[in-house]
């Protein structure tokens, strides 16, 4: 079934392209458990930034430093500060991943534990499709998967897109209207 969920969203994202924003979709697992593990493993502290795959014609390290800077944005959560080089702060295990052109059917766990199917075809900019992960110990915790329309690194739509998507994915677990934590 998931597979199917991942094809269609897909398909309907093509068909929303033209919107020009960006495009997020929640994807992966329940929120009821990130409150506790974003306060221990990220809270106040350097959380562990990584991205792979890259559909711009720049180098990795260009791609990498702009997805740094776009993920430095305020959360409805105490400040953590994701970064390509973690200093001490950083827990052992936490990890922020981003996947540039990801296959449909690649799985946030997946990325966390270092699998990456290979690329979806013709995954080029300008419309960038991004799998954003929360990893603890080789699990993803919430994942989102994004889309916009951008032409490179520097280009300010990637920046939305990669600031929406660190919004989704440290979004807190809120109670409902009874009191009763989930979506």
């Amino acid at each position: 079934m998931r597979l199917y969920q991942r094809l269609a969203f897909v398909m309907i994202v093509g068909a929303l392209t033209a919107c020009g924003g960006p495009l997020t979709r929640d994807v992966g697992n329940s929120f009821t458990k990130i409150n506790g593990l974003y306060d221990y493993g990220a809270s106040g502290r350097d959380l562990r930034l990584s991205v792979r795959g890259n559909p711009f014609t720049v180098s990795d390290d260009t791609l990498s430093k702009a997805v740094e800077a776009a993920s430095q944005v305020q959360v409805l959560r105490p400040r953590t500060h994701p970064t390509l080089t973690p200093d001490s702060s950083a827990r052992r295990g936490y990890e922020l991943a981003f996947l540039f052109s990801p296959a449909p059917t690649q799985s946030g766990d997946d990325l966390c534990k270092g699998r990456i199917e290979d690329s979806a075809p013709g995954a080029v900019a300008p419309t960038v499709h991004v799998l954003g992960v929360f990893c603890v110990s080789g699990s993803a915790q919430t994942e989102v998967r994004g889309l916009a329309e951008a032409t490179g690194p520097a280009d300010p739509r990637l920046k939305n897109l990669v600031a929406q998507m660190i919004v989704q994915l440290f979004r807190p677990d809120l109670p409902d209207a009874d009191g009763n934590s989930g979506r």
